[in-house]
């Protein structure tokens, strides 16, 4: 089950919302809200984050950057699976 880890600290279920099991692009762009960056983590799951994040000034996520080492995580960040984004 992926998790929507937000800014705040707030972690939230995300149920994947195509029948394979997987994210539509368009329900990515709309959990972190811009065009999507995708980044492996050691551990074999993906943070999903907006690629212009910094960029828009969004907030720092300091939960979701302990997972993102060394990227600095900002705004709202989706922890899923490979099989979760398709592969």
């Amino acid at each position: 089950m992926a998790r929507l880890i937000q800014p705040n600290g707030e972690v939230t279920q995300v149920e994947p919302d195509s029948e394979d099991g997987s994210f539509t692009p368009d329900r990515l762009r709309e959990l972190v809200g811009g065009w999507v960056e995708v980044l492996p983590t050691k551990t074999g799951h993906y943070l999903v984050c907006d690629e212009e994040g910094k960029l828009k000034g969004q907030q720092y996520n300091p939960l979701a950057s302990l997972l993102g080492r060394p990227h600095e995580m900002v705004g709202n960040v989706l922890v899923c699976t490979g099989k979760e984004l398709g592969e």
